[in-house]
């Protein structure tokens, strides 16, 4: 069955007021938020952007959203998931603070923003059986949310070509187990021959993999995460 899809376009000259006019004029037309009941509490799942990168939705147009989910009668919280790599989105503390430097505050988006820790409490296994994944390690933020919407921003993407809205979920909801086991078959290969120990790998890399034995880098398979840094 194929879904619908629904678009308005828009380009550079339009300006922030122009957009979030044809965005609220999309989500009203489209029904997007018909299935969602009065008192249900639910997440807008979104990237609040890497720093010093200006590569993330608005945080103006996700407020088109949440508005409308309060005049419905529900309400939610506006959240991703730390990353495996080095930067401010490793842990909830500079994530938070840097979501706040990309305007994601409460007056801003209309709702407040909730990044869950790393921690087993936070975490829930669910069974799929999949092909591929048999156990979904997820926050239980996302899996006991009434609801989930989905904001994408799509880019580049060293392993699918692109990232959008599947890898914004099937990632980016995942616990710190959960986005371990989707890298375990992404790991570096050091061309031993080209390497001239100069450790600027052992230096980036967050899981302490890497090390220079005789002037060569060496891997550690074993605790690589897969991080692609």
């Amino acid at each position: 069955m194929k879904s619908k899809v629904y678009f308005i376009r828009t380009n550079d000259n339009d300006g922030v007021e122009v957009t979030i006019n044809s965005f609220r004029t999309l989500v009203n037309n489209s029904g997007l938020l018909q299935e969602i009941s009065s008192g249900e509490k639910g997440v807008v799942k979104i990237h609040f952007g890497e720093e010093g990168n200006a590569g993330f939705v608005k945080p103006e147009y996700v407020k088109v959203l949440t508005d409308s989910l309060k005049e419905a009668g529900a309400e939610a919280v506006v959240s991703d998931t730390n990353t495996l790599y080095k930067g401010k989105r490793t842990n909830s503390r500079d994530h938070i603070e840097l979501a706040y430097e990309h305007g994601f505050t409460l007056e801003r988006v209309g709702a407040e923003v909730d990044i869950p820790e790393n921690l087993k409490e936070n975490n829930m296994d669910i069974e799929v059986n999949g092909k591929y994944v048999k156990t979904a390690k997820i926050f239980k933020l996302f899996s006991r949310a009434d609801f989930l919407l989905n904001v994408s921003h799509f880019k580049g993407h060293i392993m699918t070509g692109y990232g959008g809205a599947l890898k914004n979920i099937g990632m980016g909801c995942a616990a710190r187990e959960g986005k371990l086991e989707q890298h375990t078959d992404f790991s570096p290969v050091v061309v031993t021959e080209n390497c001239i120990g100069c450790s600027e790998c052992v230096e980036i890399c967050p899981a302490g993999a890497i090390k220079v034995n005789d002037g060569k880098a060496v891997l550690d398979r074993h605790k690589c995460i897969g991080c692609a840094e």
